[in-house]
């Protein structure tokens, strides 16, 4: 996650498209977000530790959480290229039918959307760890002023994803109910951006849209206990490969864009 997976093209960010890329940065994202869960003071530190020192003393330190919003920007424009070529004509071969070569590059389409959009999900939820009860990091994410727009355009319109307009509702709920001892956020300023790009129905209906989807729904589920570590069941966790299921049928159900944790967060 904090390593140079995206392309640098100018100032743009272009994320890699391997699955094996995709995974390490998911489970990176996973594992930062159970160390910051409920850890006040580390969601407050790691606000300003640099993950690359500056090499000039004028160049600003590059930090993880401005790292995390360029990767979340990347994935959006990903899916909206994604959505733009998936809406683009149909070639059509012998009989009227699509031709094989066009199916391949609508396959290649979809599943690039769907990629951009489990990335989506991923860096919300670490988001949705970090700011949660921590003003200091809800103060640090509203500076900018570009990030309270984009995450309201999100929440309005994610592409017909339901699973990134919630979660991008809930991340704007945790920078509403932040107002706690240790600093102030302006959660007026926050309401105003919500009502004004999302509108208050639309931005309650987005959290039922999600908590209704069948995904959801399986992440909220009691969790399945694992099966009996014995000598066979160990050798098939060695060689499963990275993202694919342990055979409880939990990554399947969930698609990978919650986890039961989660899922108990938000519907409490």
């Amino acid at each position: 996650l904090t390593g140079k997976s995206p392309h640098r093209k100018g100032d743009d960010l272009t994320p890699i498209g391997a699955p094996n890329e995709l995974e390490v940065s998911c489970h990176a994202a996973a594992v930062l977000r159970h160390a910051l869960d409920g850890n006040a003071t580390a969601k407050a530190r790691i606000l300003t530790i640099p993950l690359e020192m500056p090499k000039s003393s004028s160049e600003p330190p590059d930090l993880l959480l401005p790292r995390i919003m360029r990767f979340l920007s990347a994935a959006v424009r990903s899916s909206s290229s994604s959505a733009l070529g998936e809406g683009a004509g149909v070639e059509r071969g012998a009989g009227g039918a699509p031709g094989f070569t066009n199916a391949e590059r609508i396959a290649a389409i979809t599943a690039a959307r769907k990629d951009a959009e489990k990335l989506q999900a991923v860096l919300l939820r670490l988001l949705i760890a970090w700011l949660h009860g921590c003003a200091p990091a809800v103060n640090s994410f509203l500076a900018p002023a570009a990030h309270l727009p984009m995450l309201a355009d999100l929440a309005r319109d994610s592409g017909g994803s339901a699973h990134v307009a919630g979660l991008a509702s809930v991340l704007l709920g945790c920078c509403l109910c932040a107002e706690t001892l240790d600093g102030h956020v302006d959660a007026h300023a926050v309401l105003d951006v919500v009502t004004a790009r999302v509108g208050l129905n639309e931005f309650f209906g987005r959290w039922e849209e999600m908590r209704k989807t069948p995904e959801f729904i399986a992440a909220a589920a009691a969790p399945v206990l694992a099966k009996p570590l014995t000598r066979i069941t160990a050798q098939k966790l060695v060689n499963r490969k990275v993202g694919e299921s342990d055979g409880r049928g939990e990554e399947d159900a969930t698609g990978g864009v919650y986890d039961h944790s989660m899922a108990r967060f938000i519907d409490a």
